[in-house]
């Protein structure tokens, strides 16, 4: 997929002609509310606001919005409105739940409640899908912000997570690279193991994509690089998924991308019965609007009471 794509996910979603619920918890903040606020205007999303109803009214008036337009929950505590925005997923109620001004770890904490019933039978797991200037293509990297050093299985349930993710989004059999320090398995480098063992046991068990690893970063990504280091097999620098060996692995690579490169990322927790949109509290109003619109694409249409 060119540049830009991740541009047109926002037509795409109001192409698709669904207006999405979504509950927010602590939905006090600034950036977050200006998000939803530009994407009910766009006819993405009715949105769910659970926090401190004083503190949203102020800061949706300051947005030019009038609070009676909106639908808000007055619950002060951040985890009691989490809670309540899971309740509401539960139901059916709404079908994408996004976080304001909380921790991830206090909003997954509440997603993983077996009261709520909003786990499935795979691993929840995030994707970042990544729009780099001066790169030329869009990719996607798994995991950066849940599984912190997944083994074999889960490695390969999240693999199966990210290739459902980018059948979704248009790509028929994408190239999915496990990423190592070396493209030689070594046993004092358990990752390249790991991504021998997980590359072949997808390749059995998760049709629809085509696997390779281990692989270096700039192997994986680069054809000249690969073409230099002579690299063998079905990805040769072009790459489509990136799954890395560990959580603080693909949180560096993550944020080394924003931060000096200045990528465009949207990220999204997908596994469960309902997406959550994934974003750091320092992304811009554009980013959390668009990992919005690409939760409304990923959403299914759930009633209350499913």
């Amino acid at each position: 997929m060119s540049l830009e794509y991740l541009s047109r996910i926002l037509s795409m979603a109001k192409q698709a002609g669904r207006v999405r619920r979504l509950a927010v918890a602590a939905a006090g903040e600034r950036v977050c509310l200006e998000s939803v606020v530009v994407a009910r205007q766009e006819g993405l999303i009715e949105p769910i606001l659970y926090g401190e109803a004083p503190v949203i009214g102020k800061l949706l008036g300051e947005l030019g919005q009038s609070p009676a337009d909106y639908r808000i929950v007055n619950e002060p505590d951040p985890m009691a409105s989490a809670r309540l925005a899971a309740e509401s997923l539960a139901s059916g109620e709404s079908q994408i739940i996004m976080k304001g001004l909380m921790q991830t770890s206090d909003l997954l904490r509440v997603y993983f409640d077996k009261h709520f019933g909003l786990r499935l039978d795979r691993p929840l797991s995030h994707v970042g899908l990544f729009e780099v200037p001066g790169f030329g293509r869009v990719f996607a990297m798994t995991d950066a912000a849940i599984n912190v050093a997944p083994d074999d299985d889960r490695m390969t349930a999240i693999t199966a997570n990210v290739v459902g993710f980018m059948h979704r989004l248009g790509w028929k059999c994408p190239k999915v690279a496990f990423v190592a320090a070396s493209n030689r398995v070594q046993e004092n480098q358990p990752a390249t193991v790991r991504a021998a063992k997980v590359a072949e046991r997808c390749a059995r068990e998760v049709p629809g994509a085509v696997y390779a690893g281990p692989l270096a970063l700039d192997e994986s990504m680069s054809a000249e690089a690969a073409g230099t280091k002579r690299v063998d097999g079905a990805i040769q620098g072009d790459a489509d998924v990136l799954v890395v060996p560990t959580l603080e692995t693909g949180n560096t690579i993550y944020k080394t991308l924003t931060m000096f490169a200045h990528a465009k990322v949207l990220g999204v927790c997908i596994g469960g019965k309902a997406p959550i949109v994934m974003t750091s509290r320092s992304d811009t109003e554009e980013t959390k609007l668009l990992s919005m619109a690409l939760c409304c694409l990923l959403a299914d249409e759930r009633k209350p009471g499913q």
